[in-house]
């Protein structure tokens, strides 16, 4: 859902602003090419580094295809359903698109569960 959330707020992240506990504070203003840059960092560090452990056969009796499949599902669902900051025409049909996606392959996939094709 983290990539998701990076694709839909891209360009509405100008500045993001943090409010205060205190309310007589005034809120915090931070620089949002600044954190998304961090996001994006920090996310492909992590893939990167969960690619290179699978790689070396660390823990071979793991699913890589139900790894993949996971990180896919969680985009397609985090896609649908995170909040969009300002939403085009383009996010709806595509949100739309993907929860016919999902409902298909969830369906298949029990199925193929179900009757082991």
């Amino acid at each position: 859902a983290h990539c998701a959330t990076l694709l839909l707020n891209w360009h509405e992240d100008h500045a993001i602003v943090f409010s205060r506990v205190r309310s007589h504070k005034t809120p915090t203003i931070w620089h949002g090419k600044l954190i998304r840059s961090l996001k994006l960092l920090g996310l492909l560090v992590f893939i990167v580094g969960d690619v290179i452990v699978a790689m070396n056969g660390y823990g071979s009796d793991i699913s890589y295809v139900a790894h993949i499949f996971g990180f896919i599902s969680g985009f397609v669902v985090g896609f649908i359903i995170t909040r969009d900051r300002f939403q085009e025409t383009w996010e709806k049909i595509l949100k739309i698109v993907f929860a016919v996606i999902y409902v298909i392959l969830l369906f298949v996939g029990v199925l193929w569960n179900i009757f082991g094709f």
